[in-house]
């Protein structure tokens, strides 16, 4: 658990940038016009299983950033951001606020704190680079130690939000 926390403090900047955009997304979301008229509520049918499933693959773009300079995982995480932002305005319109807070908020914060730990580990390519050319040590095998550390911390997170979304929320509404 120690390492977990170690971890978390090394990679601050990252996590910070990570959850900046993903609020800006969120901001921006909750912004855009939606007309009211077209919104239809369905119930869903996802079992945990394909809630999961459709979590990691959001959970592999945000890593591919790694790849890119942190660049697809600024894309995923303003996008995630936003499509938050508009399908809480959204169920605003058909469920009420107490609703809208049950739904979400039981497996909501889990998944937002996952997508904001693997979307760090997208940016930690950006932070290495920028470190090294500022002459900083990088140390290989502590960068690698934090991406699987907050990786497996992440991929953990959304099963528990999957778990949680899939079986219990169901429970509060």
């Amino acid at each position: 658990m120690r390492l977990i926390f170690t971890t978390i403090k090394e990679m601050k900047k990252e996590l910070i940038l990570a959850s900046t955009i993903y609020l800006l997304g969120f901001i921006i979301g909750v912004l855009i016009k939606i007309n009211e008229t077209s919104i239809k509520y369905t119930e869903t049918t996802a079992t945990a299983t394909d809630i999961f499933i459709n979590n990691i693959q959001a959970w592999i773009w945000l890593l591919t950033g790694i790849l890119t300079l942190g660049l697809i995982t600024l894309l995923s995480l303003l996008m995630n951001g936003v499509v938050l932002g508009t399908t809480i305005k959204s169920a605003t319109y058909v469920l009420s606020p107490l609703d809208v807070i049950l739904r979400g908020a039981t497996h909501g914060v889990v998944e937002i704190l996952a997508i904001i730990c693997i979307g760090a580990v997208g940016f930690q390519s950006l932070r290495i680079t920028v470190d090294s050319i500022r002459g900083k040590e990088i140390k290989v095998k502590d960068e690698l130690r934090k991406m699987i550390i907050l990786s497996l911390v992440s991929i953990i997170l959304l099963f528990i939000a999957a778990v949680i979304e899939g079986y219990i929320t169901d429970l509060f509404i």
